[in-house]
């Protein structure tokens, strides 16, 4: 009955939830679903367990389709007053597999109800494997020292996972002849485009260095702190403020340039 239910309400939960998706491509696999949506002028794909107002969210973004970040969202019963972000810990165990102890944080936005808790996979692959052929995940996060439990259950999570990488694939090789900088805002699009290199870096100033860095959070809606460096995006045609934190946003390939950026920045 269980798995009746979430077949016939799960493309409505997705619509409650406010998301913007294609729903030639929403596909439920018993507890999981899969599907492609749209974050901006990113295209997600996406693999999603639902557990009430809990959701596991397993994202893969091209170019780099190999690579995904796993963050959960927790819906709250009204809207937030103020902007947070707290870094905390998690514990992840898949049935009785070995713990994962790894980072992750919280963020919440001014004026909406859902919590991002992003999390930090230490061994991906290992913990990719596991969520694809286990039961149950359970998920303990660690805020300050107040500890609270979750719990998905992982039928047709295999299938899900293995759909949503397809798709990105898919989606990857049809579009690279076309895939360019230049469709990229910025300034310094390869920044977003690519895995950035010693040899584009390397010549750059660091006034250079700090908007290439800064522009990846910008093209995410990401307003930034420093009055100089908002009144820069500010000019900026195509940016448009929305969020103080886009940590859940960034993409693999984002999250590596924007270390090695900062290496070349000191």
């Amino acid at each position: 009955m269980r798995k009746i239910s979430i077949l016939l309400l799960f493309p409505f939960l997705l619509i409650l939830m406010g998301l913007k998706y294609n729903t030639e491509n929403i596909a439920v696999h018993d507890d999981w679903g899969s599907l492609v949506m749209e974050l901006g002028q990113d295209k997600v794909y996406r693999a999603i367990a639902i557990n009430g107002k809990n959701r596991l969210v397993v994202d893969r973004r091209p170019p780099d389709c190999s690579s995904y970040t796993l963050t959960m969202h927790r819906e709250a019963s009204k809207y937030f007053a103020n902007n947070f972000y707290i870094d905390a810990s998690a514990q992840l165990r898949v049935d009785s597999n070995p713990i994962h102890k790894v980072p992750a944080s919280l963020s919440e936005t001014k004026g909406e109800n859902t919590t991002f808790i992003s999390i930090e996979t230490i061994e991906p692959n290992r913990f990719y494997s596991e969520i694809q052929n286990g039961s149950n995940l359970v998920i303990k996060l660690d805020v300050d020292g107040e500890e609270t439990m979750y719990r998905f259950f992982l039928n047709g999570s295999e299938a899900a996972l293995q759909r949503a990488r397809k798709l990105c694939d898919r989606y990857t090789s049809i579009d690279d002849n076309d895939a360019k900088d230049t469709d990229i805002a910025g300034l310094y699009p390869q920044a977003s485009a690519r895995l950035l290199t010693h040899d584009d870096l390397v010549s750059m100033s660091k006034r250079e260095l700090k908007i290439m860095r800064n522009e990846i959070f910008a093209r995410h809606g990401y307003i930034f702190k420093t009055t100089e460096t908002q009144k820069y995006f500010n000019s900026q045609p195509w940016y448009q403020p929305k969020y103080h934190d886009v940590s859940h946003l960034l993409t693999p390939i984002e999250q590596k340039n924007i270390k090695l950026i900062k290496q070349y920045e000191k």
